[in-house]
C-alpha cells in the first residue's frame, strides 16, 4: 500500500521556488515567502491581444521607428523595452490609418488582465507599456464594474419579480381562483 503524498499545487509559492518548505522570516514565528514580481513577457500580451481579434504586424525595427502610420493595416507591435533605470519591460505599439482606435481598443483589451501606461520615458505616442495587474488593482476593477452595473441589475431583477408576479397571478384567474384573492 503507498502512501498518500501530496503534491503542491500549481498556485503554490513553494511550487514556484522549488523550495520544500517556506524560508524562516523574523514575523512572529510565522513563515511565509515573499512571491516574486511577476515578469511580463512580450509574446504572452500578444498572445492576449490576438485572441482579443487583433492583427500582429511584423514590422522591422526601422519600420516602427517611422510612427503609427508605418502600416497600411490596423494592427500592433509588442516589444521589450529597457527603461533609462535599466528595467525591461513590455511595450505594445500600435499602427495603421486609425491607430488612435486601435491603440483605445488595444489598451481596453489589455486593461482586463494587465496594466497599460502610456507616458514613460523613451516611449513614442502610439506605445504603451505593459505590466501585470496586481491583485488588488483586479479587485478594485471588478468592484467598481460591479458599482457601475448595479442599477442595471436591480432594475432586471424587479422587471423579474414583476413579470412573475404577474404570471402567478395570470394563471390563479385561469384556474378560476381570481376572485378569492
Amino acid at each position: 500500500m503507498t502512501k498518500n503524498r501530496r503534491t503542491p499545487k500549481r498556485c503554490c509559492p513553494l511550487y514556484l521556488t522549488g523550495r520544500s518548505r517556506p524560508a524562516p522570516t523574523s514575523n512572529n514565528g510565522r513563515k511565509h515567502l515573499m512571491p516574486a514580481p511577476r515578469v511580463t513577457r512580450a509574446h504572452t500580451v500578444a498572445d492576449h491581444l490576438i485572441k482579443g481579434g487583433f492583427t500582429k504586424l511584423r514590422l522591422t525595427e526601422r519600420e516602427q521607428a517611422t510612427g503609427p502610420s508605418a502600416a497600411q493595416q490596423e494592427g500592433f507591435c509588442v516589444r521589450n523595452f529597457r527603461t533609462p533605470a535599466g528595467i525591461l519591460v513590455t511595450v505594445v505599439g500600435v499602427y495603421g490609418p486609425d491607430w488612435v482606435m486601435t491603440s483605445a481598443a488595444v489598451k481596453h483589451r489589455l486593461n482586463i488582465r494587465y496594466t497599460t501606461t502610456g507616458e514613460a520615458p523613451g516611449l513614442e505616442v502610439h506605445e504603451s507599456m505593459v505590466r501585470w495587474a496586481t491583485a488588488t488593482e483586479l479587485r478594485a476593477r471588478r468592484r467598481h464594474e460591479q458599482a457601475r452595473v448595479a442599477p442595471v441589475a436591480a432594475l432586471i431583477r424587479r422587471q423579474e419579480a414583476r413579470a412573475r408576479a404577474e404570471a402567478a397571478q395570470q394563471a390563479l384567474a385561469d384556474a378560476g381562483q381570481g376572485g378569492l384573492f
